[in-house]
């Protein structure tokens, strides 16, 4: 599996105010090809990074931040362009996957599921097959396909959610505690489901998220948002996964769940 450089980021400051940002990336270059974890306290700015890179809030606030898919696209630009350009842009290159479902209440659970596929052009009917069989994957029960949302449980939902994103056409898939509402044998299966997705499809998913074991179970790279003002996440400081074991700064990392907690919490 070949990683070419997918983002670039330099010298790059988010948040939602140009006095005051929330993060600061001094260099940050970001490899295709991988499952990619970000890790921080809450509040940190995890989820502003995500909502810059993803063209979800312009967050960017300075500095130089590019996407590499056989052309380079400068993100920067991309926010001053129409609404129009950024949906397509979005539609092109991204999926995505929250914790708050956003799932359409007047659509059953197989509309919902297969929103993406069917705003391309694809019927229901084209696209069931499909969805059937990740509902199989993710142990959801083949007989809720045609109930309305309010009928189904809140992990069903997530479920739901997550096949949806994955359904889509995508270079990147990004994801905002995409299991947050999952107890930890379902999170592990889904996010499992996702990884070997993205190995036989050649994509990245980013993911945001608390859980450090899951992180340090599946990743392939970690970034790690350390305290301070404002918050840092650098090229210096991620973590990379050798077979099984953890890399930071060229060094092995020895009982890696205690050493990130460490880290995180600035200790």
């Amino acid at each position: 599996m070949k990683e070419e450089r997918l983002f670039l980021l330099s010298e790059v400051s988010f948040g939602y105010d140009l006095k005051k940002p929330t993060l600061y990336v001094p260099h940050l270059e970001i490899q295709s090809n991988q499952l990619i974890f970000v890790v921080g306290v809450s509040g940190i700015g995890k989820s502003t990074f995500l909502e810059g890179l993803g063209l979800m809030n312009d967050t960017i606030l300075s500095g130089g931040c590019w996407y590499s898919n056989g052309t380079i696209t400068d993100l920067n630009a991309i926010w001053k362009s129409e609404d129009k350009v950024i949906s397509k842009f979005r539609e092109d290159n991204y999926s995505f996957i929250f914790q708050d479902t956003n799932l359409m209440p007047n659509f059953s659970v197989g509309e919902n599921m297969g929103m993406g596929m069917m705003m391309n052009g694809q019927s229901l009917i084209e696209v069931k097959p499909k969805l059937l069989e990740w509902m199989e994957k993710a142990d959801l029960p083949l007989s809720i396909f045609d109930r309305h949302i309010s009928e189904i449980s809140g992990g069903q939902r997530q479920r739901l959610a997550f096949i949806r994103g994955v359904c889509q056409n995508f270079e990147v898939l990004f994801g905002d505690e995409p299991t947050g509402n999952l107890d930890k044998i379902t999170t592990f299966k889904v996010m499992s489901l996702l990884k070997e997705l993205l190995v036989k499809s050649n994509k990245t998913g980013i993911i945001v998220s608390h859980d450090l074991e899951l992180a340090l179970s599946l990743g392939d790279v970690i970034l790690p948002i350390l305290p301070s003002e404002p918050a840092l996440l650098s090229q210096e400081n991620q973590w990379t996964r050798n077979n099984n074991d953890w890399y930071t700064k060229n060094e092995k990392v020895v009982d890696p769940i205690t050493k990130i907690t460490q880290i995180l919490s600035h200790i």
